[in-house]
């Protein structure tokens, strides 16, 4: 009776199916709609490209959209001191700057990880893509609106000067040095005309805020539903490796990125233009907007792709004749749940996941869920001291290392990307071979925390020997490049061309205020002489404020140059290290945080993660950093109509104790954190259940040992 009623609704559902097709076959049948396992643009799907869709190629496609965004953020992070000297703003606006980013994560993240997970999710990775193609475009479009400041280009290009000079080089050299019988005509004066058409860098400013605010929503969807996506498509024991490859090589990205900053930057902002100074003099303005170009070629070559993939990725698991009844069974339960999850959707319109609640109810489980908010916590911490010191690390390298704009991004690339690399593969190898606990993954995590903490004392204590800047401390204060031996020559505090004295010891901002008054070309170096500020006399420095005394009353072009290789090479070093120990507790903290919720929650945790990490992460870190990178700045730009732009001259003692500082201090509290979370991850599993785990399967065999398994 009962044979004979499975039978006839066997028969009646298909004439064609055979009598005693099981429930196998019928979710085989039903459960995956194969419009939905092809690849191609709506209908225009062909038979051949469906081989495509599967686990690596994904796996290729997907990182390499995350080495291209990878390649974004960091040239974005290379050219910030050029853009700051080209538009002429403070470091905490360049903050406010990169904030757009994380603003527009805020504000999409958790919708965007919610709503694309009912969808084509590759598709919406695609879009992402191409939002940030655009981010691109807008970012270079304040070059090709206003460009550079007219004023900075003409210093360029009669800066350093080599050969015959021409009658207009030789009218600029002029003007920069010390005229004691034309003060009032040299004086620079406020422009009443200036201040009534506003502040012209602010357009540059909203710009590219808005450049990144575009790429964010781009960001959002790659890492909300990119790897959630694979994620659900490889078996739990294989997820640490995944991780490790996808994160291994989106490494390659930042170091890509800060390559292509020193190519952009090694070339003069105006490429038809040749200008005598070099790289390494302050007045050197690089092609800053030339690698968005290549970005956005790039970004939407890998948008088609992504595009290209199916809703989900054909299974690759086929149907095994010879398995047990066991695995049989298993097999049949779980295309059982897939036959009723997907007539669950046809009825309802719903998908099993968004039949655990509507957005609200999700979100409320994941709050409530205390391992996984001070997991947010903890990395909140540990991405105020990693942001922050990583966007103004170029910045450092020229300022405390006198690297040029080129070599500092390249520089901030190469660091530790081979080591890197190998922590974020080796890393997921290893906990796939010995898949501990989570409780020693989380101990791992808080070792490393506390390694990077000592990295930073390390680094902070890395200091390079360098010439002071000629000048004095004022009343209130603040640093005054005027002197007694300079006030009477009317010198443009805003004009930086600087200079060294001949013995190597004391740079001043300019040949004006070293108060030198004649110069000549000898052998294409352009020399200074009588400089007031520049006192011919030997022996030890004597007592008078306002001026220096060196061996001889003449100067060079450019700020002096002390040999500094050995503790840049130290510096580079400590920085690799710190770079590898963190790599490889990358891998260990994404499984650990996947795991600590449930399968139908991962793309909204992540979303819900990205938006916190925006709002108490990416966007106050750069801000705070710029703040602190500002108050250690000796010399501003000071605007026609009163107030500062961007820096000039840094004090790089307190830049380097400031900085390191402010790393140290989140990375302590994220050490601590690390003991709260390995107290609660301590009964988190990892692999799936019990009869994974090592010791699981050792108390296994003992219990094969004379009995048979019986399943239940």
């Amino acid at each position: 009776m009962g044979t004979s009623a499975k039978n006839g609704r066997a028969g009646g559902g298909n004439s064609l199916r055979p009598p005693n097709a099981s429930y196998k076959a019928v979710a085989q049948g039903e459960a995956q709609n194969p419009e939905e396992e092809n690849c191609g643009f709506f209908c225009l799907q062909p038979r051949w490209m469906r081989p495509l869709a599967n686990r690596l190629t994904y796996l290729l496609v997907y990182c390499s959209c995350g080495l291209i965004q990878g390649m974004w953020y960091t040239y974005f992070v290379s050219i910030l001191t050029t853009v700051e000297k080209t538009f002429k703003f403070p470091s905490s606006v360049t903050g406010i700057v990169l904030a757009g980013n994380d603003v527009a994560q805020v504000f999409f993240a958790v919708l965007i990880s919610y709503y694309g997970g009912r969808g084509n999710r590759p598709r919406w990775v695609g879009a992402g893509m191409l939002m940030n193609a655009v981010g691109c475009l807008l970012s270079a479009l304040p070059q090709f609106v206003w460009g550079p400041d007219p004023d900075d280009i003409a210093a360029a290009m009669a800066g350093s000067l080599s050969g015959n000079l021409s009658s207009a080089a030789a009218r600029d050299v002029d003007a920069s040095l010390c005229h004691l019988d034309e003060y009032a005509k040299a004086a620079p004066t406020s422009d009443p005309s200036q201040c009534d058409t506003g502040d012209v860098s602010l357009v540059p400013v909203i710009l590219l805020f808005l450049s990144q605010f575009v790429s964010g929503i781009g960001a959002t969807a790659y890492y909300t539903l990119g790897l959630t996506y694979l994620d659900d498509s490889v078996d739990k024991k294989q997820s640490p490796v995944m991780f490790a490859i996808s994160a291994g090589l989106r490494v390659m990205g930042p170091m890509l990125g800060f390559m292509l900053g020193s190519f952009s930057l090694s070339k003069f902002v105006i490429p038809s233009l040749k200008p005598t100074i070099s790289q390494r003099d302050p007045r050197w303005i690089g092609a800053w907007w030339l690698g968005f170009f290549v970005l956005a070629g790039l970004l939407l070559a890998v948008s088609m792709l992504m595009c290209l993939f199916p809703k989900r990725l054909p299974s690759s698991k086929a149907p095994d004749s010879s398995s047990d009844s066991a695995t049989t069974e298993e097999t049949e339960e779980v295309m059982m749940d897939k036959l009723m999850g997907s007539m669950s959707e046809l009825h309802t319109g719903a998908r099993p996941a968004e039949q655990l609640g509507g957005l609200r109810e999700a979100l409320f489980r994941l709050f409530k869920n205390p391992l996984l908010m001070v997991m947010l916590l903890n990395v909140v911490f540990a991405v105020i001291g990693f942001i922050g010191y990583f966007t103004f690390m170029p910045k450092y390298q020229q300022a405390a290392f006198k690297q040029s704009a080129a070599k500092a991004s390249l520089f901030s690339g190469l660091s530790g990307v081979l080591v890197t690399l190998a922590g974020y593969i080796g890393s997921g190898i290893l906990i796939k071979l010995l898949r501990p606990r989570a409780v020693f993954v989380t101990g791992y995590s808080a070792l490393v925390s506390g390694v990077q903490t000592c990295c930073m004392f390390a680094l902070m204590a890395v200091r390079c020997p360098e010439a002071p800047m000629h000048g004095t401390l004022g009343d209130a204060g603040q640093f005054m490049l005027t002197a007694d031996c300079n006030a009477g020559c009317g010198c443009n505090a805003n004009a930086m061309a600087p200079v060294c004295s001949q013995d190597g010891m004391a740079n001043f901002f300019s040949p004006c205020l070293a108060g030198c008054q004649t110069f000549s070309t000898i052998n294409g170096t352009t020399t200074y002489g009588n400089c007031s500020c520049i006192v011919e006399v030997e022996g030890k420095s004597a007592p008078g404020a306002g001026t220096i005394f060196q061996h001889a009353a003449s100067a060079v072009s450019g700020l002096c140059d002390i040999p500094c290789d050995s503790q840049f090479v130290t510096y580079m070093i400590i920085l690799a290290v710190m770079k590898f120990v963190g790599s490889t507790n990358r891998t260990g903290g994404m499984l650990v945080f996947f795991r600590s919720v449930a399968d139908a929650d991962k793309s909204l945790a992540i979303g819900l993660a990205t938006a916190l990490m925006s709002v108490f992460a990416f966007i106050p870190a750069p801000i705070l950093f710029g703040a602190v990178v500002d108050q250690t700045c000796l010399v501003w730009e000071e605007k026609a109509c009163g107030g500062k732009g961007n820096c000039l001259y840094y004090d790089t003692d307190k830049l380097r104790v400031y900085l390191h500082t402010a790393v140290i201090i989140p990375f302590a509290i994220s050490f601590l954190l690390d003991m709260v979370v390995i107290y609660l991850s301590r009964n988190l599993k990892l692999y799936g259940d019990d009869e994974d785990t090592p010791a699981a399967k050792k108390g296994q065999k003992k219990q094969n040992n004379g009995t048979m398994d019986m399943p239940m």
